[in-house]
C-alpha cells in the first residue's frame, strides 16, 4: 500500500514531511570535531548519523519531521523528531 508522504503514518494527528537527507548546519571545524567526539559517546557519531538519516541520541530514524523548524533543529543537533519532542517538552 502506497501512503502519500504527508499522511500521518505515525498516528499522532500531525502530518510529517519526508524529504531528501538533511545536511548538518555549517560549524567551525573545531566545533564539528568536538561534536563528533561527544556524539560518539551519546549513541552515534554525528557524521554517521547525518549520512544515514539517523538520530545521534537514539540511533532511530531521522527522516521525518513535523515542520521546517524541526528539520532545522535536526541540522543543528542531530536529534530525530521523537528525541526533539522529549527534549523540548
Amino acid at each position: 500500500m502506497n501512503v502519500p508522504k504527508d499522511v500521518d503514518s505515525n498516528h499522532t494527528g500531525k502530518k510529517m514531511a519526508t524529504k531528501k537527507p538533511i545536511s548538518p548546519a555549517p560549524k567551525h571545524p573545531e566545533i564539528e570535531n568536538l561534536l563528533e567526539k561527544v556524539t560518539q559517546t551519546m549513541g552515534m557519531p554525528r557524521s554517521t548519523a547525518f549520512s544515514q538519516q539517523k538520530c545521534v541520541t537514539c540511533k532511530g530514524d531521522a527522516s521525518k519531521f513535523k515542520s521546517a523548524l524541526c528539520e532545522k533543529e535536526y541540522s543543528l543537533s542531530g536529534m530525530c523528531q521523537k528525541c526533539q519532542d522529549n527534549f523540548f517538552e
